[in-house]
């Protein structure tokens, strides 16, 4: 099993991590396979620099979407079942998040004032 790394703006994560989307595009560049991981970790949309959100997904089916553009459609989901929120703590300041997991493992957070002041 392999962990891959994905990095996406905010705007593409939030369906990811909302849980209305269960599958990723990508170009076939990497020898993915049913059962790796997926970190996709969050982009500030301005500064393009990474937040300190990261989520962990599972690929659950590869199907390729034709030559010669080697896209291929990951379906992904939550590597553990679950549905709750969880209190984690923020890795720059240590405030309290609480986040609605909604099936999924967070890695890692930052809460609102870390991003900002780091903006």
């Amino acid at each position: 099993m392999v962990t891959h790394l994905f990095q996406l703006p905010s705007g593409l994560l939030k369906p990811i991590v909302e849980g209305t989307q269960s599958f990723h595009v990508t170009f076939i560049d990497a020898d993915y396979r049913v059962g790796d991981n997926i970190v996709f970790q969050e982009l500030d949309r301005d500064s393009a620099s990474f937040t300190g959100f990261e989520i962990l997904m599972r690929i659950v089916y590869i199907q390729p979407i034709g030559h010669p553009t080697n896209l291929a459609v990951l379906g992904i989901k939550p590597p553990i079942s679950r549905r709750a929120s969880k209190t984690i703590m923020c890795s720059e300041c240590g405030a309290s998040l609480v986040i609605g997991t909604h099936e999924m493992t967070i890695l890692n957070a930052v809460c609102g004032a870390c991003v900002a002041r780091n903006s």
